[in-house]
């Protein structure tokens, strides 16, 4: 199947946030909380022209599969850190040929120097995917995030250009 990445558009709203409120996906964010249709307008509207956050869809063969964004803190540098997910019903591969492209796009074209994220310890698939995309374990931050009152280790993945 032939995938490609594409920056996200308005009309891709509705399934971005029918994914990111989907039960699967939402266990295994920082914020688990169901995002209410005009935050996720405001959000986007906020960040589709910013130079600090870039907002992708992956495709295969034209259906949407997956979204990934790539942000950074301030204009002066070029650390990105990622988010992404897929479709709950996403072929069984689907992110780790998003994250490829992604990383491509991050490097090439974004001319990122480096890519980081932080992943809930309990996340094992996110854990196993950042180690199989190359991605070194930086820290590990211990019961750092409170979810459903229970503080969870965060783990800090970062992946250089070089």
């Amino acid at each position: 199947m032939k995938y490609k990445l594409r920056k996200m558009d308005f009309e891709d709203l509705n399934k971005v946030l029918e994914w990111r409120n989907h039960d699967d996906i939402r266990s295994y964010m920082f914020n688990q909380e169901k995002i209410a249709s005009t935050e996720h307008v405001k959000w986007f509207e906020n960040n589709c022209n910013s130079q600090l956050q870039y907002m992708y869809i992956c495709e295969a063969q034209g259906v949407p599969m997956g979204f990934v964004q790539l942000k950074r803190k301030n204009i002066d540098t070029s650390v990105y850190e990622w988010g992404f997910y897929t479709s709950p019903d996403a072929e069984k591969g689907t992110g780790t040929v998003m994250l490829k492209l992604a990383i491509k796009v991050a490097f090439s074209e974004l001319k990122a120097h480096k890519i980081y994220a932080e992943v809930l310890a309990f996340n094992e698939r996110s854990v196993k995917l950042h180690q199989h995309l190359g991605f070194t374990q930086e820290g590990h931050l211990r019961e750092h995030h409170l979810v459903d009152e229970t503080y969870h280790d965060v783990l800090c993945f970062g992946l250089l250009s070089s």
